[in-house]
This record gives structure tokens, C-alpha cells and sequence, in this order.
């Protein structure tokens, strides 16, 4: 009886070990997809969000927000932002008026956990 209980447990470590080598790659690239994802959505909530004539005027401001998703899988980052000198200026200068970045991101960080959880347990069914 102890040779069936011990061959019983092997099989069943092989096998959750063999679900675990298909599942990560798919688990990482899940990731990455969802934060690629939350990217798209926090630079378009942020330029939906810019103050008429600043921001419209050039499409200076408008254009340069962008993302960056940065590692991979359970390191995955992101990076949201412009490089135009003056986006902090507009954002804190005029202070309510025409802040845009932060309560866009006020957004985005309430709708994140559901993409990940959206993305990630697409995976798992």
C-alpha cells in the first residue's frame, strides 16, 4: 500500500509540475499584456483630460505622453509620463484647473486591479 501511496504522489508533482511549465509562460505574458494595456489607458485618460488651449494649441503637450512597460512577467513596471519640460507647469502651475495627469491616474489606478485580475484569470479558466 506505502509503493501505491508514494507512486500516486510522483504522478501528481509531475503533473503539477509540467501545468506549472505551460502556465508561466502564458502567466508572464498576461502580464505584460495587461500592463500594456493599463498603459494605452492611462495616456489616453490623460490627454482626454488636458485643458482646452493647453495641450490642443501645438499637440505638443497632447503628443508626448506616452508609456513605457518595463520588465517582464512578475517584474513587470510602468512608466507614465511626458518629456516636455513644461507638463509639470501646466499640471501643478494652475493647480485644479487644469490638472490632468493626476486624476487621470486617480482613474487608471482604480481600474488596474481589474485588468490585471481580467487578464491573469483568462489564464487560469
Amino acid at each position: 500500500m506505502a509503493a501505491f501511496v508514494t507512486e500516486f504522489r510522483l504522478i501528481n508533482d509531475v503533473l503539477f509540475f509540467h501545468w506549472i511549465a505551460t502556465v508561466g509562460p502564458k502567466m508572464e505574458a498576461a502580464a505584460n499584456e495587461a500592463a500594456d494595456e493599463i498603459g494605452k489607458r492611462a495616456v489616453s485618460e490623460i490627454q482626454s483630460r488636458l485643458y482646452p488651449g493647453h495641450g490642443y494649441r501645438t499637440g505638443n503637450l497632447h503628443n508626448s505622453y506616452h508609456y513605457k512597460v518595463t520588465g517582464s512577467g512578475a517584474h513587470v513596471g510602468l512608466e507614465v509620463g511626458s518629456d516636455c519640460e513644461y507638463a509639470p507647469y501646466v499640471e501643478y502651475r494652475w493647480g485644479g484647473k487644469v490638472s490632468h495627469f493626476r486624476p487621470a491616474m486617480t482613474v487608471i489606478g482604480k481600474e488596474a486591479p481589474k485588468i490585471i485580475r481580467d487578464r491573469l484569470g483568462a489564464v487560469l479558466q
